[in-house]
Order: C-alpha cells, then sequence, then structure tokens
C-alpha cells in the first residue's frame, strides 16, 4: 500500500504540471543517484547563460523525484525558467517528464515515458510525447554504468504560427555514468531523434553533467548542453548552447 501511494503521489505531481517538457531529457544521473528502495530527490536552482536562439541569462527552478522499488522504477522531472529580458522577468519555457523502467535482468531494462513542454525561444507553443523502449546497460558497475537506449515515441507539436505536426520519431542514446564516491558524479549523455519517415529531420542532445556533494543535503551542480535541430521552425537557428552552474537541495 505505502508503495502504490507514493507512485500516485509522483504521477500527480507531474500531471500537475502537464503542458511543460524539453524532446530531449537527460535523466542520467537521476538513475545514478537512486540505488535503493524507496524516494528521494531534489530542487535546483540554477544560473544559466544561454547564447543561440536565446541571449538571455535565466535562473532555473528544477524540482526531481525518483521513486525505487524492487525492478520498478519512476522518474518525474520538472522545470520551469524564469527569464530576465528587456521587458522584466517572464516564464520563458517549462517542461514536465515521467519514466517508468522496468528492470527485466541484470543488463536489459523496458522504459515508458511521457512528456509535454512549451519553449518561447524554440516558437514552441506546445509539444506531447509519449514512447517506449529498452534500455541495454553493457557495463554496470557500482561506480561506472555505460548504456544504450532504443526507443520510439508519437510526437504533437503546436508552433506560435498555428501550424501543427504529428509523427513517429526515434529516440535513441548513449550513456555514460561515473560516480567514484557518494559526493561526486559525472554524466554524459548523446540522444538522437531521426523521424522515421525522414532520416534528414533529426534532433540531437548532448549533455555533460557534473555534480558534486557540500553536504547531505546540498551540493553544486555543472552542466553543458547542446541541442541541434536540422529543421527548426522558420527563424530559429539550428543550435542552442547552454552553460549552467547551480545549487541543488537533496532528500
Amino acid at each position: 500500500m505505502r508503495s502504490s501511494a507514493l507512485t500516485f503521489l509522483l504521477i500527480g505531481i507531474t500531471l500537475a504540471s502537464a503542458g511543460l517538457a524539453h524532446t530531449q531529457v537527460n535523466i542520467e544521473k537521476d538513475r545514478m543517484r537512486r540505488r535503493q528502495s524507496g524516494v528521494s530527490g531534489n530542487v535546483s536552482l540554477a544560473m544559466k547563460l544561454q547564447r543561440g536562439n536565446s541571449e538571455l541569462t535565466e535562473v532555473d527552478f528544477d524540482p526531481r523525484f525518483v521513486w525505487k522499488e524492487g525492478k520498478h522504477q519512476m522518474f518525474s522531472i520538472n522545470n520551469l525558467s524564469f527569464v530576465e529580458s528587456d521587458q522584466g522577468s517572464i516564464v520563458n519555457d517549462g517542461f514536465s517528464h515521467l519514466r517508468y523502467n522496468y528492470q527485466l535482468n541484470g543488463w536489459l531494462v523496458a522504459e515508458a515515458f511521457l512528456q509535454g513542454q512549451y519553449d518561447r525561444s524554440q516558437d514552441l507553443t506546445q509539444r506531447y510525447l509519449i514512447g517506449g523502449g529498452w534500455r541495454f546497460l553493457t557495463v554496470r558497475r557500482t561506480d561506472i554504468q555505460l548504456a544504450i537506449g532504443l526507443s520510439a515515441m508519437h510526437e504533437h507539436e503546436r508552433l506560435v504560427s498555428g501550424q501543427t505536426s504529428d509523427l513517429i520519431r526515434n529516440s535513441d542514446y548513449v550513456s555514460f555514468g561515473f560516480q567514484p564516491k557518494d559526493r561526486f558524479s559525472l554524466t554524459a549523455t548523446t540522444y538522437f531523434q531521426p523521424s522515421t519517415k525522414d532520416i534528414g529531420d533529426l534532433r540531437v542532445l548532448t549533455e555533460v553533467a557534473c555534480t558534486t556533494s557540500i553536504s547531505k543535503v546540498v551540493g553544486m551542480t555543472s552542466a553543458v548542453n547542446y541541442h541541434y535541430d536540422s529543421r527548426p521552425p522558420a527563424g530559429v537557428r539550428e543550435y542552442d548552447l547552454e552553460f549552467t552552474s547551480g545549487f541543488t537541495l537533496s532528500f
């Protein structure tokens, strides 16, 4: 009963933030953090310097939750960005991501996920995803993980102009995680998302993130994030490069 209640709580938190999420979300650092049964999470407050489609400085609020029970694992990842501009502070983008994992054996994991997003810098009013696939654990040690993910997803997208699209994309990734001690972790992940109808319609995300614990509750996180879209909306650049640094409160 207790595990079921925790599951519904996490789902409720995610659905309460419905309508938010990046097309590609790096969840690898959350996978490594939750090694035992129960609930954990963190709330981050970060400064972001962004160059590309947006020439802005942002403050991000980033609550994340992880639940694990036996072979079951669930992630709830959310973000809101407050942007400082000439017009004042506005909410520019946000996301919410819910992912469920079931570990079939020592090297194979089944995955399913839901996601939603809006992002003014990408001319995006809304994007919703639903998909699933397989995660292959090629290296699985206490301090090192190397995984390959193969998935498919349905994507619905609406732009500010009113234009809509519905298509199927692959959502494949290669992920490396290194956590030699509880106080330090490093993750490097690259996602590939080509359209199944046209491989030239491709989105790629690469992120390298490092987290160092100052205490049991407070940590410092730094990340470099590069996003590429081969066919962005009119007036939007093909790439975004982000540098993020901030503090995290964990429980």
